[in-house]
């Protein structure tokens, strides 16, 4: 019975296509191009790829050719998680720039404190203060 879900490390990104390759140690190999599985690509679109090295879960197509999917990224002993809570949706930069939503005490953070010479750009909108 062939594979149908692995875990490997990306060797190479085409964010053109959204798609990347994927080298599996234990079987010595790089995948076919596999695409990158986002959470919205018709009306509403979201666009993240993994980091040349960044581990990932790939699952394959039952049939053996090797088409398949990278599913997510996974936190692991050297990469782990930059906040340790459930009530925070977090996002982290690699140049050290982060947002962060805080529901329990309904915060929203923008840190470009690690960051020289950052820039918010509001277009088309109006502030409202309350």
């Amino acid at each position: 019975m062939k594979k149908w879900m692995d875990v490997g490390r990306v060797s190479s990104i085409y964010p053109e296509r959204c798609t990347a390759r994927v080298y599996f140690e234990d079987k010595n190999m790089v995948s076919r191009e596999l695409q990158v599985a986002v959470r919205g690509a018709q009306n509403n679109k979201d666009f993240w790829m993994p980091a040349i090295g960044e581990q990932v879960i790939c699952l394959f197509s039952p049939n053996g050719n090797g088409e398949g999917f990278i599913i997510g990224a996974v936190y692991n002993d050297e990469d782990k998680p930059p906040v340790q809570t459930e009530k925070k949706r977090h996002i982290q930069f690699e140049d050290g720039a982060f947002f962060e939503y805080d529901v329990s005490n309904h915060v929203l953070t923008l840190d470009f404190s690690k960051v020289s010479g950052a820039k918010v750009i509001l277009k088309n909108c109006q502030l409202i203060e309350s």
